[in-house]
């Protein structure tokens, strides 16, 4: 896979204790994902407007202003769009509170939770299947666009064909009421005439 800088292709990751952040990133990069870290939840939405292919998220940034301004964004998102987000859980049995919360803010999004220790091959495979299923996302989406532009544009033209057969069809009134003012100048000169003549007869 080949690097670009195409926000969105990348994946956005948020991970601010520890060497999580550094270890994170050396994976995907030596895996030849595109990756950026945030350095606080601010940062993360400014860049996530800016495009992301997929989101990662460790356990202990799941709090509660994370995941309510998460879901609000997730909420938001055009009707092709489906983000990936990927959850890091910290090692141990069960679900946590952190995830407990999660489950309830986040219902219906598209959200996949590992639990460490992740075996690297395990991370890149789920990552690069986000980010294909996040490819076929912009291809709706540039369909979409399409569609809509061949909407515009049909309407741009009946709108421009529209005008054209208004001025003609007001045009041809024009010259109809014209002829008829005409026509009925003729006839009455064709009466005064006739009556002229009468006039001369007797």
């Amino acid at each position: 896979m080949t690097i670009t800088d195409d926000p969105g292709e990348r994946v956005l990751f948020f991970a601010p204790l520890g060497r999580d952040a550094a270890v994170i990133a050396n994976i995907l990069t030596g895996a030849g994902i595109q990756a950026e870290a945030a350095d606080g939840i601010g940062a993360l939405f400014d860049a996530l407007q800016e495009g992301a292919g997929a989101l990662l998220l460790t356990e202990e940034t799941l709090t509660g202003e994370m995941l309510r301004r998460l879901d609000a964004y997730l909420g938001a998102q055009p009707r092709w769009s489906d983000l990936p987000v990927i959850i890091l859980l910290s090692a141990g049995p069960g679900p946590t509170a952190m995830l407990a919360g999660a489950t309830v803010l986040l219902p219906g999004h598209n959200v996949t939770v590992l639990r460490r220790p992740v075996h690297t091959l395990t991370l890149v495979s789920v990552l690069e299947s986000a980010l294909r299923a996040r490819r076929r996302q912009y291809q709706v989406r540039d369909y979409l666009q399409e569609r809509e532009q061949q909407a515009a544009l049909l309407e741009r033209r009946v709108a421009e064909r529209t005008a054209e057969l208004t001025y003609a069809n007001a045009i041809l009134q024009e010259q109809m009421e014209t002829r008829e003012k005409a026509q009925a100048q003729l006839e009455q000169l064709n009466r005064i005439t006739a009556a002229v003549g009468s006039s001369l007869e007797t």
